[in-house]
C-alpha cells in the first residue's frame, strides 16, 4: 500500500467540517451557499474570509450546467480553500482527454459529458481541470475521538469498499450505476440493509434526489441543483446542520423522492411535561424508554376476553412461524444499566427515570455476579438490560395503597351493606310482585303517562328499575367471591418481599474499546442467557404448536400463579407486533373490576374489546426505541439532535396512549 495516499485521506479529527452534493458548474449558486456559511469575497470572486473549518466538494463540479468554464476558474483560484472529492464526471473526462478511454458513443459525451468540448478548444483551461482532479482523493476519511467518524466520498456504495485502496474499490466510490427507469429505493437497499446509527457517518452525492436524505449513518446530498433542486450542503459539528439555495433548471427531469421520512415531532408539539423528561433523560443518558404491550384479541365465539388462540394466529396470519413464549412477570417494567464498576449502576422505569433506592446495589452486585462471564467473555463496560423488577410493590406500592386496598374495601363494604339490608331477599320479592303484572310487556306498548296511571308512581318507578336489573343481577354470595378473589390477587402480587430483577433481554453491551453491540441471534437464545425460568419456542406450523402453547399457559398461571405469558418473535419483523401479552382470568380482575366475570358484563367485554390501535402504538413505540437504543450511550446529550429525534417521537407517540383503553 502507497502510505502517501492513505495519508492524504485521513484529516485532522475533531475538527468541523462541511460537505457540499455535486454542483454540476452551477458556480452562482454555489457562491450563494457558501455566502450564507459566512464566506466573503472581492469583486473578482476571490474568497477573502471563510470560516475556519474544512469545506469538501463531493465530486461532479463539472458538466450539465452549461457553465465549464467558470466554475473551473472559480474553484482554480479558490482552490486551497477547499478539499475535493473525485466524482465520476471528473474522472471519465480526465481518462478521456488524457486517450486512456476511446471508443465512446459520440451521443453520450454530448448528452453527459459536455465540457469535453470545452477542454477540447481551451487547453489552459484544461490544464487548470486537470490541476484540480491531481488535488481530487478517492474518499476522505476522520477517524474521531471526540467529533463523530466519518467517509467522504462522490457515490453510495457498500461498507466493504468504503476507505480501500484497490481499483474496484476506489470505482465503486465515485461511481453507482443507478437503473432510473427501476424502483431507485431498491436499488440502494443496502444503505438500510448495511447501514446504523452509529459512527462512521458515510457523506455522498452522485444520486440526484428531490431532497437530501439520511439512512441511518448514510447521508446524501445530492439534491439536483441542475435539475431545478438545490445546492446543499452539511456541517458536522457534534450535530449535523443543513444549509442550502434553489437551482436553476438546466435539465428537464423529474428528481425522485427518496426514503422520505415519516413527519419529524418537534419539540413544540410535546406537552410541558414532557418536554421536561427530554431534557431529563437526554442529561440522565438514559438510552431506552420501554414501549407498551398489546394483548392478544377477544374470541367471540368461544367467550373468551384474552384468547391465546388469537395471539398465536395474529402471528400465523402474519407469517411469523418461529415463536418464543416466555412468562410475563407481575412486576414493574425496567431497565438495568449494569456497568463493571457496581457502583456506577443504575436502573430505570419504564418511563425513563431513574429509581432512587439504596437496596438496588445489591441487587446490582447480585447481577453483576450473575452476569459475570456475559461481562468477562465480551470484554464489557456495560450491560444494559430490559426486565421486569419483583416484587410489583417495589415501584408499585403508591398505587396499591391509594387505588387497589382502597377499591377492596368499598367493594366489601357494600357487600356487607347488602347483606345487612337483606338485599338478595328483597330484590327476588320485588321481582316476583313485578313479575305478577303485565309491567314487562306494558312498558314496550304504552306511555309513561299510561303507565303511571296503571301501576301508580312507586310500583312504576321501582318495576322500571328492577326490570334494569333483572337480567344482570347477581347474588351476593357471588361478589363476595368476586371481591375475594380481587383480594387473592393483590395479595399474591401486591406483597411487599424481597427485591429481585427478572431479566428478559438484552438491549445492548458496550465493551470496554467503546464499541457497541446489539442483541444479533434468536429472542430464545437470549432469553436463555438471561433467565433461568422455562420457556418454550414454538413453530406455528407443527400439528402439536397450539397443544404446547396452551400447556404451557397452563403450567405458568394455574400451576406457577403468574400473571400471565408473553408470544414474541424469534427474530423481530418490522410491522410486526415485537411482543403480545396473554394474562389469565384471574389476574384480569385487577384490570377489569372484581365483577368483571359475571356474563352480563363480560359478554359485553369480549364483544367490545378492540386492540388495533394499542397494535400500532406497541409497534410504533419498539422502533422509537431502537432508535434510542441505536445512540451510542457516551454520545447522548441534550445536544445530540439524532438522540432528540428519537426520544421527541418516542414520547408524542406515548401521548396517544391517553387514547387507548388502559386496560389494555
Amino acid at each position: 500500500m502507497d502510505y502517501t495516499e492513505m495519508l492524504d485521506t485521513l484529516l485532522t479529527p475533531d475538527k468541523s467540517y462541511t460537505f457540499i452534493g455535486d454542483i454540476h458548474e452551477c458556480k452562482d449558486h454555489l457562491i450563494a451557499l457558501l455566502k450564507k456559511y459566512q464566506f466573503e469575497f472581492d469583486d473578482e470572486e476571490n474568497i477573502i474570509k471563510k470560516p475556519e473549518h474544512d469545506f469538501i466538494l463531493l465530486g461532479d463540479f463539472i458538466d450539465k450546467g452549461k457553465n465549464t468554464g467558470e466554475i473551473i476558474e472559480f474553484l482554480y483560484k479558490n482552490k486551497e480553500h477547499f478539499r475535493f472529492v473525485l466524482g465520476n464526471h471528473e474522472n471519465f473526462v480526465y481518462k478521456y482527454m488524457e486517450n486512456q478511454i476511446q471508443g465512446v458513443d459520440e451521443t453520450l459525451l454530448r448528452n453527459y459529458f459536455d465540457s469535453i468540448a470545452i477542454f477540447s478548444l481551451d487547453k489552459g483551461l484544461y490544464d487548470k481541470f486537470a490541476e484540480l482532479v491531481a488535488l481530487s482523493q478517492p474518499f476522505y476519511r476522520v477517524i474521531g475521538q471526540v467529533q463523530p467518524s466519518f467517509y467522504a466520498t462522490h457515490a453510495p456504495c457498500e461498507k466493504k469498499y468504503l476507505g480501500k485502496f484497490d481499483d474496484e474499490s476506489k470505482r465503486q466510490m465515485r461511481n453507482f450505476r443507478l437503473i432510473r427507469e427501476e424502483n431507485v429505493e431498491k436499488q440502494l437497499a443496502f444503505l438500510e440493509k448495511e447501514g446504523n446509527n452509529l459512527h462512521p457517518y458515510h457523506f455522498f452525492g452522485h444520486i440526484a434526489a428531490e431532497s437530501a436524505f439520511r439512512v441511518k449513518n448514510n447521508i446524501h446530498l445530492d439534491t439536483g441543483c441542475v435539475h431545478g433542486g438545490a445546492l446543499t450542503g452539511a456541517t458536522l459539528n457534534r450535530r449535523l446542520s443543513y444549509l442550502s439555495v434553489s437551482g436553476t433548471k438546466m435539465i428537464d427531469e423529474t428528481l425522485p423522492t427518496l426514503f422520505k421520512r415519516k413527519k419529524q415531532v418537534a419539540e413544540a408539539d410535546l406537552v410541558p411535561a414532557d418536554l421536561k423528561r427530554l431534557t431529563y433523560v437526554a442529561e440522565q443518558k438514559i438510552n431506552f424508554i420501554s414501549g407498551t404491550i398489546a394483548p392478544a384479541e377477544s374470541d367471540v365465539e368461544k367467550n373468551e376476553l384474552e384468547s391465546l388462540d388469537r395471539a398465536l394466529d395474529y402471528f400465523k396470519n402474519k407469517e411469523c412461524y418461529e415463536i418464543t413464549i416466555q412468562p410475563k412477570y407481575m412486576g414493574s417494567r425496567c431497565n438495568i444499566y449494569l456497568h463493571k464498576q457496581i457502583e456506577n449502576s443504575y436502573a430505570v422505569s419504564r418511563n425513563g427515570f431513574k429509581i432512587r433506592d439504596e437496596r438496588l446495589q445489591d441487587l446490582f452486585a447480585t447481577l453483576k455476579e450473575r452476569f459475570h462471564d456475559i461481562f468477562v467473555k465480551n470484554d464489557l463496560t456495560w450491560l444494559i438490560l430490559d426486565g421486569e423488577l419483583m416484587p410489583w410493590h417495589e415501584l408499585g406500592k403508591g398505587l396499591i395503597e391509594e387505588k387497589y386496598i382502597p377499591m377492596s374495601i368499598a367493594q366489601h363494604t357494600e357487600i356487607d351493606q347488602l347483606n345487612h339490608a337483606s338485599y338478595d331477599k328483597a330484590f327476588q320479592l320485588a321481582v316476583q310482585k313485578m313479575d305478577s303484572t303485565d309491567f314487562e310487556n306494558d312498558q314496550v306498548k304504552m306511555s309513561k303517562k299510561d303507565l303511571l296511571k296503571k301501576y301508580g308512581s312507586q310500583d312504576y318507578q321501582n318495576f322500571k328499575n328492577i326490570l334494569g336489573l333483572k337480567y344482570s343481577y347477581v347474588e351476593t354470595e357471588k361478589l363476595k367471591k368476586a371481591a375475594n378473589k380481587f383480594d387473592e390477587q393483590i395479595n399474591l402480587y401486591g406483597n411487599p418481599e424481597e427485591v429481585t430483577f427478572k431479566a428478559f433481554a438484552i438491549l445492548k453491551m458496550v465493551q470496554n474499546n467503546g464499541v457497541e453491540r446489539k442483541w444479533e441471534g434468536t429472542t430464545s437464545a437470549m432469553y436463555r442467557l438471561v433467565s433461568e425460568d422455562d420457556f418454550i419456542s414454538l413453530d406455528l406450523r407443527q400439528e402439536d404448536a397450539v397443544k404446547r402453547a396452551k400447556a404451557y399457559f397452563k403450567t405458568i398461571t394455574f400451576d406457577q400463579k403468574m400473571e400471565g405469558i408473553v408470544i414474541k418473535p424469534e427474530k423481530v419483523t418490522k410491522g410486526i407486533a415485537p411482543a403480545m401479552k396473554v394474562r389469565n382470568e384471574d389476574y384480569l380482575h385487577l384490570i377489569y373490576g372484581y365483577d368483571y366475570h359475571f356474563n352480563s358484563k363480560y359478554e359485553k367485554l369480549v364483544r367490545n374489546k378492540k386492540i388495533k390501535q394499542k397494535l400500532r402504538t406497541s409497534i410504533a413505540e419498539y422502533e422509537y426505541g431502537e432508535e434510542m437504543l441505536n445512540i451510542p450511550l457516551a454520545e447522548i446529550s441534550p445536544y445530540n439532535e439524532s438522540y432528540k429525534e428519537a426520544v421527541m417521537n418516542l414520547l408524542f407517540e406515548k401521548t396517544k396512549e391517553t387514547e387507548i383503553d388502559p386496560r389494555l
